[in-house]
């Protein structure tokens, strides 16, 4: 009789520890599945930093290139001032001497 007591309490114990160990297979199942999860967006972000880093690098290059444009034309913009200013000036002149000589 205590021995079938023990065997009892005995198989009892083995499966509670059974099903305390499906339980816990069960957990870290699922913990895997989250970290494959996880492992996937990690990927999928680390490309999207790559794609981002590129376009950026474009992007920079593009803003670089429009800055030396839009230099290049402030520098020729006041080059063609000063030439107009120039030629106002030699058109003045050219008046004054013009109605010099007509009187």
């Amino acid at each position: 009789m205590i021995f079938n007591f023990r065997l009892a309490k005995a198989t009892r114990a083995l499966k509670e520890t059974e099903s305390a160990v499906a339980d816990a297979q069960r957990v870290i199942a699922e913990k895997e599945s989250l970290l494959q999860d996880a492992r996937v967006t990690a990927t999928q972000l680390q490309n999207s930093l790559v794609d981002t880093k590129q376009d950026k690098d474009g992007l920079q290059s593009i803003l670089t290139q429009t800055q030396q444009a839009l230099d290049k034309e402030v520098a020729a913009k006041a080059d063609l001032q000063t030439l107009t200013n120039q030629l106002k000036e030699q058109l003045n002149f050219q008046q004054q001497l013009h109605e010099k000589v007509q009187y």
